[in-house]
């Protein structure tokens, strides 16, 4: 009986397992970028990351979307502590964002854009988004609104202040306003918040356009917190009544 010479199992050398390597990175690099974008696909009662050019925001459709034609929006300002290029981190704040992270749900669109580390929050780039968000899904155009704190507080201001025919109702906290362009936001509702012992951004300027504003005739509340500072971010949007009110509110066309 003979034996037979078996023919030796092919061993892959080290340029064949380093091609097999390659091919392997280069497939996962190339389905990241589709997996990341079907994670992130616009879904209702699903808080997802979005990107409009160079703008990263966080973006919720309410859970009942497919169940009604039109829908108000909220333009949710981050304070500084949050600016960068991950619009996930957002959500780890306090506003409607870090909320609707906790389970929380908004009968309304919610929209987050995220600042660039070391900038303010820029109007054009805002409104831009909001532009794009109004044409991509069903948007109640009368109902707009607009909230931020710290930053985008002033930002929320800042906003309106560029185009204030565009919303029907601001909610700024803490937020810096020059009090001279009050007679500009006449005809939008606001109901501004803030620390009576902020010294971040001193209430004072948030008084003078408040007062401004109701002597030109505008719908204008401001509640201060008299025990607190400039951290009021958790109290003022874990307050039901903020959303009542903004929910009330609608721009004459």
């Amino acid at each position: 009986m003979t034996d037979e010479k078996r023919e030796p199992t092919p061993r892959l050398g080290w340029l064949e397992l380093s091609l097999v390597a390659a091919v392997v990175v280069l497939a996962a690099q190339l389905a990241w970028p589709a997996w990341q974008m079907w994670q992130n696909r616009p879904r209702p009662g699903v808080q997802v990351v979005r990107w409009f050019g160079s703008t990263g925001y966080l973006l919720c459709l309410p859970r009942e979307y497919d169940r009604q034609p039109i829908w108000p929006l909220l333009v949710y300002l981050h304070g500084g502590a949050r600016r960068g290029t991950d619009p996930a981190w957002i959500a780890d704040g306090c506003g409607p964002p870090a909320l609707i992270k906790r389970g929380r749900q908004f009968p309304m669109i919610v929209v987050a854009p995220q600042c660039r580390p070391g900038e303010q929050f820029d109007p054009d780039e805002v409104l831009a988004l909001v532009d794009h968000i109004v044409e991509e899904f069903h948007v109640d155009a009368t109902r707009i609104y607009a909230a931020g704190d710290s930053l985008g507080g002033r930002g929320t201001w800042d906003v309106a202040l560029a185009d204030p025919g565009r919303f029907a109702a601001l909610a700024p906290v803490c937020g810096m306003v020059d009090p001279s362009r009050a007679e500009t936001l006449k005809g939008v509702a606001v109901w501004a918040f803030h620390g009576a012992n902020d010294e971040v951004m001193p209430i004072r300027c948030t008084q003078a356009m408040i007062e401004r504003l109701q002597a030109a005739g505008g719908h204008a509340t401001l509640t201060v917190y008299h025990e607190h500072g400039h951290d009021i971010g958790g109290l003022t949007y874990g307050n039901d009544e903020l959303y009542t009110w903004l929910l009330s509110q609608r721009r004459v066309k």
